[in-house]
């Protein structure tokens, strides 16, 4: 595990990639820098392969960081043929020490606007993360997500784990990291969203809700919103 480039935050907006999507990953980082001029957190991009800035990213100071192992257990759990998805619940532990507060983004995202550096001083209450709930809740009265029903769980409030705010400290304490990895082995759940399935089941209702305009994924069922 190791760590280049520049930080002058205590807080991050982090990525976790292979190399097929580390170019989405930088261009996500071009809007974000464009869209907060004077921000105050770090870029982190977090990978297993080796990643190296494109001439034009370096001005953005972007940290490279060579993520660690994965337990063999979470095998279970890739995610369209990639591990990559998985390296967001490492995040806390191994970047902890340095930031406060991560933003995690997928790196299929398309940004339009809002200060991220809200979200870095927001009150998430005793929870380890924050996020919005997944689509299914805005499309039904009453949804019981399929993995929670899997593994004789209630009804509860399910989020989509392409963008978390988290509580470096607090994720560390509630030991989001181990919970979530003890998921593959602990429930006879089916994986179908690699690591979104793995925090829910850690989780199970227990994070703090955004509110859907920054994690908004309903373009195909509501375009007109």
């Amino acid at each position: 595990m190791s760590m280049s480039g520049q930080h002058n935050h205590d807080c991050a907006v982090a990525f976790c990639v292979d190399r097929k999507y580390f170019p989405f990953a930088l261009f996500m980082i071009w809007q974000i820098a464009h869209l907060n001029p004077h921000r105050r957190f770090d870029f982190v991009i977090a990978s297993q392969d080796d990643l190296a800035l494109p001439d034009w990213a370096r001005p953005y100071g972007i940290v490279l960081h060579r993520s660690g192992a994965l337990p063999p257990e979470a095998e279970v759990a890739r995610f369209f043929g990639s591990m990559a998805p998985l390296l967001r619940i490492l995040l806390a532990r191994e970047l902890g020490d340095r930031y406060r507060r991560i933003i995690y983004m997928d790196s299929d995202m398309y940004v339009v606007g809002g200060d991220l550096g809200r979200l870095m001083d927001i009150d998430i209450g005793p929870h380890p993360l924050a996020a919005v709930l997944d689509c299914q809740f805005f499309l039904k009265a009453a949804p019981h997500p399929d993995e929670y029903r899997d593994a004789g769980i209630q009804a509860l409030p399910y989020l989509n784990s392409g963008f978390l705010v988290i509580d470096t400290k607090a994720y560390r304490d509630q030991e989001v990291e181990r919970r979530s990895f003890e998921v593959c082995t602990t429930y006879p759940a089916n994986f179908k969203a690699g690591d979104q399935t793995l925090i829910n089941l850690a989780l199970q209702g227990k994070f703090a809700q955004l509110a859907p305009c920054w994690n908004w994924h309903l373009d195909a069922h509501l375009p007109r919103l």
